[in-house]
């Protein structure tokens, strides 16, 4: 289809490369400021780029907020790049359409009642909603609210890939990318001070699920909790709080995105704002006795974590928001034979957190640090932009 044969309503977007070197890859940008530049009313558009039309898709990531909607495309490596290794030079241009949406890609989301389950041909994650266990025979333990409880990489577990190797069962406790506090700051006038609030052990809902051209979305969003605090004139101030995550698969890949943000209601109604706040991650996986962990010193924006005996396997996190020290075991995790298996690691204050979470089978640390390193700067670091 080319450019002059799609629907009325258009509007023009730039393309900004910010590399050195040609690029392509997925593209996000704000949907509401384009819809309204464009008159653009339908929930679905087509990007064209050189006349032709690319995968593209719209998703409302939170239905009761639509500042949240999301315009996803893809263009190949064929972005111009940037002189100035900024955003500042145009490298580009694509138009956006109305029209329906793109046939579905490869990516894939299931909604559960305990869970959702996301696949793309090559990972495949279940995400446990629920504070329960997923395993029947555990389904009294309640600490894994919000915790990605099997991640599947081309069939194998890798939460318990030396379990799977062996042909044993997997540790009833194995489990990633769950964010099991974060950490709210008030104004130092305040007698209470900070808090940390605690999202292991709460239940949480399914928000939305998107499959398209470009990827596949869950969102979900914990139980809500109630934060106060004193503002300058002596009055308190409440809202209902709730901490939501969009997680995404796009096809074919080993490696997960994920965006998280703190969504505050003033008195239950009204208009929502975004809080500041520090979320932390903790990870349970049986990466052997005497796992390899790197990362550089004076760099913030990503690490790895890697077994040195078979099958090798390897994880690597990486994040706009500043990773903290990693925690190996947690300091507040209580003794026992699992200490060795247990990692935990805050992020930097952010209002809205973007990282990629690789898995790898395997790998030695320099091919997953060099993959995580790569994907920190082309995901999360200097991803390409479509500006207005």
């Amino acid at each position: 289809m080319t450019a002059s044969a799609t629907p009325s309503g258009r509007v023009e977007l730039t393309l900004r490369n910010p590399s050195p070197y040609t690029r392509g890859g997925p593209i996000v940008a704000p949907w509401q400021p384009v819809a309204a530049a464009g008159s653009l009313r339908s929930g679905t558009a087509r990007v064209f780029y050189d006349g032709m039309g690319v995968p593209t898709q719209v998703d409302r990531l939170d239905p009761d907020d639509s500042s949240r909607d999301q315009l996803v495309f893809s263009v190949d490596e064929r972005v111009e790049k940037s002189e100035e290794d900024d955003y500042r030079a145009p490298c580009g241009t694509v138009a956006v359409h109305e029209g329906p949406q793109a046939a579905q890609g490869s990516a894939w989301v299931e909604v559960h009642p305990t869970g959702v389950k996301l696949g793309n041909g090559t990972l495949q994650l279940w995400v446990n909603t629920s504070a329960a266990s997923p395993r029947e025979d555990h389904r009294d333990d309640h600490w894994f609210g919000g915790a990605v409880t099997s991640v599947q990489l081309h069939g194998m577990e890798m939460l318990d890939a030396h379990g799977a190797a062996g042909g044993y069962h997997h540790h009833p406790d194995i489990r990633c990318m769950q964010v099991d506090r974060v950490h709210l700051v008030r104004p130092p006038w305040n007698v209470e001070g900070s808090e940390d609030v605690y999202l292991h052990n709460r239940n949480w809902r399914t928000v939305s699920a998107h499959a398209g051209a470009v990827r596949a979305t869950a969102v979900i969003a914990s139980d809500p909790f109630r934060y106060s605090w004193k503002d300058t004139d002596g009055k308190p101030r409440i809202f209902d709080c709730a901490v939501y995550r969009a997680i995404s698969l796009y096809p074919d890949v080993d490696w997960v995105g994920e965006e998280i943000w703190v969504k505050a209601t003033p008195g239950g109604e009204g208009r929502p704002a975004h809080f500041w706040f520090v979320p932390r991650y903790f990870m349970m996986s049986n990466m052997s006795a005497y796992p390899d962990k790197f990362r550089y010193p004076d760099h913030p924006g990503w690490f790895v974590i890697t077994s040195p005996a078979e099958p090798r396997q390897g994880y690597g996190f990486a994040t706009d928001s500043m990773a903290g020290p990693l925690w190996h075991p947690p300091l507040d995790y209580p003794q026992g034979r699992t200490r060795h298996r247990s990692f935990s690691w805050e992020l930097g204050a952010t209002r809205f957190a973007h990282s990629v979470h690789i898995f790898r089978q395997s790998t030695t640390p320099r091919e997953i640090s060099d993959a995580i390193g790569l994907l920190w700067y082309k995901q999360v670091y200097k991803p390409m932009r479509a500006t207005l």
